[in-house]
């Protein structure tokens, strides 16, 4: 839940041990990162956002600060303790990524952070809005950063670090995840169309609503006409999505990926 009261400001030579980078905003071209406070907690939780919500509950427990986000960004990464992405698990949703996520997190030294809000903010940016070159690489450059601070070692044991992305995250795959982490693997997870939209008819994620709440960014991700959405019914919106999601990773299809997890041998998924 998103608190009440304004955020104070964080210097940028502030001491970010334990805080991530929490949501990120653009406003007239300029990006600001709200920070949350994990000091030494686990990512014990499904979602980040849920690990959030449990530990401001408690009594006495840091507020977020806000920061402009490049000098912020770049300043932690500089002085963190950071992890580069191991692997990246990306999903089509209501697949089992959760399950494959909570048995990674049965490796103590894997730290497993999922569906943050700040890449989802980032990617939403360069994904769905009509920027110039300039302020287009400018947020691209923050994408590293971004993950190696959400991957920070808090704890001091972490070796590994898997980020997983949102469902429609998949769409950068091709551009701006494999610019920024060319060599990093990555799993797609799915399950057969038809039951991912039963699933989504019955409970919509956020992506089902995109079409009525910003309909410029739901035709510029899925490639439809603007005009065409009002009156478009919820299955085909549901089969356009999933089909550009499987779309978009049929390019380096069929693969495997071997991911060691700390033990005797390594696993195929």
């Amino acid at each position: 839940m998103e608190q009440p009261h304004p955020e104070p400001e964080a210097e940028p030579e502030a001491n970010w041990r334990g805080w991530v980078p929490y949501r990120v905003r653009f406003r007239d071209g300029a990006a600001r990162t709200t920070w949350a406070f994990l000091g030494q907690e686990r990512l014990a939780d499904p979602f980040l956002h849920h690990t959030v919500a449990r530990l401001e509950s408690r009594e006495g427990w840091p507020a977020r600060r806000t920061s402009p986000t490049p000098v912020a960004l770049f300043a932690a990464a500089a002085s963190l303790p950071g992890l580069a992405p191991d692997v990246f698990v990306l999903h089509c949703s209501r697949c089992g990524s959760t399950l494959l996520c909570n048995a990674l997190r049965a490796v103590p030294t894997t730290s497993v952070v999922a569906e943050p809000g700040a890449v989802n903010d980032l990617l939403l940016h360069l994904v769905a809005s009509a920027t110039s070159p300039d302020t287009r690489a400018e947020a691209e450059s923050l994408l590293q950063p971004l993950c190696k601070v959400l991957g920070h070692q808090r704890l001091g044991d972490e070796q590994r670090v898997v980020i997983k992305l949102s469902s429609w995250n998949v769409l950068a795959l091709r551009s701006q995840l494999r610019r920024a982490w060319p060599t990093v693997p990555w799993i797609f997870v799915f399950r057969d169309p038809v039951e991912v939209s039963v699933s989504q008819l019955r409970d919509p994620s956020g992506w089902m609503s995109l079409r009525s709440s910003n309909p410029s960014a739901a035709a510029r991700m899925f490639g439809v006409q603007e005009s065409d959405l009002a009156g478009m019914p919820p299955e085909q919106w549901c089969a356009i999505v999933l089909r550009k999601f499987y779309e978009a990773v049929t390019y380096l299809a069929p693969c495997q990926l071997h991911f060691s997890l700390g033990v005797n041998s390594p696993r195929t998924y």
